[in-house]
């Protein structure tokens, strides 16, 4: 069967009405939820695969790990038990067997009784060595040596690729019921994945806590060493990078500056992915305009240094509406009045 014929079958099977709401452009960058994708996919003019889903592997993945090791270091020929290292391969380009949305791929999978998702790395600068199967899921790995879950391996048809973790799954109940009667009519992607229990899965809004400790293994103040403080870049005009040129980045390495965000953001619930209307970041109601100047003046990205060796790269804060969020639109509650102030004056925002 060619890829346009599984494409034909997959759109058949969906509801006119999914196929309308993917139609409809988008108020901000956005990825509404994994079960309308593959409408979504098809109005982008990409190619969509039937294997994206743990234990089901995409019939092609681009770069053979015989074409290139990442950057320039070389190929590593030591093994952990009996598993070699590999090389992990670029993103494959657009128009490969599997599901993607623009230049993103990413999979669900379980995590702790949730549905985590990850991303796929474009650009990877490591060469890892594969440990133990996840969860006794087909053709997915930890990378050999680590504790946490921020990555893992996948391997793939024609080499392996890396994953980061980006969050976790937040339904509300109209969602969860249309995704149950989804699957009762056989007309849902989800039901494609055998881990997959809309009744036993927890889809609520979660602490970030729970992230820090699973995913990073992070359960004190003292398993970060510092964080970097950089400027908001979403205004890229001359004013915008004058802006933050001004700002500047700066690591701080206080030890109560670090308990302070260390008890934050444990203390902050997510409200899920693709949540940019419940996220103030100072644009007012001409983003395209001198609002985003003013977004950089009261936005910061924040880069955590484990002492595991890893970071923490997605955070960003915004004084606007005090409080945190991260990309693809994954939003936190606001912190209160006090607390906030408190952030405020750590990140430099005066």
């Amino acid at each position: 069967m060619t890829k346009e014929e599984k494409l034909l079958r997959l759109l058949d099977q969906l509801p006119e009405k999914m196929l309308a709401e993917a139609l409809e452009p988008p108020a901000a960058p956005s990825r509404r939820h994994w079960r309308r994708l593959a409408a979504l996919a098809a109005c982008l003019g990409l190619a969509v695969g039937l294997g994206l889903g743990a234990g089901q592997l995409p019939e092609g993945s681009g770069v053979s790990p015989a074409q290139t090791a990442i950057g320039s270091a070389p190929v590593e020929t030591g093994s952990v038990g009996l598993l070699p290292a590999v090389v992990i391969t670029p993103a494959p380009p657009l128009g490969s067997d599997t599901y993607q949305e623009q230049a993103l791929r990413f999979a669900m999978l379980p995590l702790g009784g949730r549905v985590a998702e990850y991303h796929q790395v474009p650009r990877p600068d490591r060469i890892l060595s594969l440990g133990d199967p996840y969860e006794g899921l087909e053709g997915w790995y930890r990378p050999a040596g680590t504790e946490n879950l921020q990555y893992l391996i996948r391997e793939e048809a024609e080499g392996y690729t890396l994953w980061e973790f980006a969050s976790f799954l937040v339904w509300e109940a109209e969602e969860a019921a249309a995704v149950r009667a989804d699957i009762s009519s056989g007309t849902s992607l989800w039901g494609t994945l055998g881990w997959f229990d809309p009744d036993t899965l927890d889809f609520s809004p979660y602490p970030y806590s729970l992230v820090l400790e699973q995913v990073y293994g992070v359960t004190s103040a003292a398993d970060i060493c510092s964080i970097t403080i950089s400027p908001a870049d979403m205004d890229n005009t001359d004013a915008g990078k004058a802006l933050q040129a001004e700002i500047g980045t700066r690591v701080l390495t206080d030890p109560e500056g670090m308990a302070l965000l260390y008890e934050t953001l444990c203390s902050m619930t997510c409200l899920g992915g693709d949540r940019w209307a419940q996220i103030d970041r100072g644009e007012g109601d001409n983003p395209d305009g001198g609002g985003l100047l003013e977004a950089v003046r009261l936005g910061r990205y924040l880069t955590l240094e484990l002492a595991n060796g890893e970071s923490i790269t997605s955070l960003k804060y915004t004084a606007a509406g005090g409080q945190f969020y991260e990309y693809g639109g994954v939003a936190y509650t606001p912190l209160e009045r006090k607390t906030a102030a408190q952030i405020s004056r750590l990140l430099g925002i005066f």
